[in-house]
């Protein structure tokens, strides 16, 4: 069970000095401050010490980046440009246009790049634009298979059988 008793600014300060000017374990402030070890460690603890670490840059952790930053301010421009001239944006024209290659990276990486950069670009999945003549012969297939089925409906039980 942890319990915090509100350690005062007074025994805050004592622990401090004691850790800067003393050769003392926290385990002898401990005792010398009347507090816990693990709240003299606490209070101790340098990466804690008022906010000061997240103003320290620090090496970037992970796997490096494939995309560097230039490539991919040249990526978010080339964007910028196709749509502003209102081609057609794919992956392929982007990276194209940019002056970037396939060869440092895969599409993929560039798609998740302009996906994280806010460009929302996802790949498109479904059909393309349905053209007369296409449609001409999606309708003469459908009719066909709509007589077919009125006169045999069994037709695709006896198509797994085959």
């Amino acid at each position: 069970m942890v319990y915090r008793r509100k350690i005062s600014a007074e025994q805050q300060a004592k622990v401090w000095f004691l850790k800067e000017n003393t050769t003392f374990s926290l385990r002898q402030i401990a005792q010398k401050c009347e507090i816990a070890k693990s709240s003299v460690a606490r209070i101790c603890d340098t990466s804690r010490k008022r906010g000061l670490q997240t103003n320290i840059p620090s090496r970037k952790m992970g796997r490096p980046r494939k995309i560097s930053d230039r490539d991919g301010r040249a990526v978010i421009r080339a964007l910028e440009s196709l749509r502003a001239r209102g081609v057609n944006v794919t992956v392929k024209n982007v990276v194209k246009e940019s002056g970037c290659s396939f060869q440092v990276t895969h599409r993929r990486k560039f798609s998740r790049f302009l996906n994280e950069k806010g460009y929302g670009y996802f790949v498109a999945t479904r059909k393309g634009v349905l053209c007369e003549k296409d449609r001409k012969k999606r309708l003469k297939n459908a009719r066909q298979m709509k007589r077919e089925l009125a006169s045999n409906p069994e037709f695709f039980q006896k198509l797994r059988s085959i």
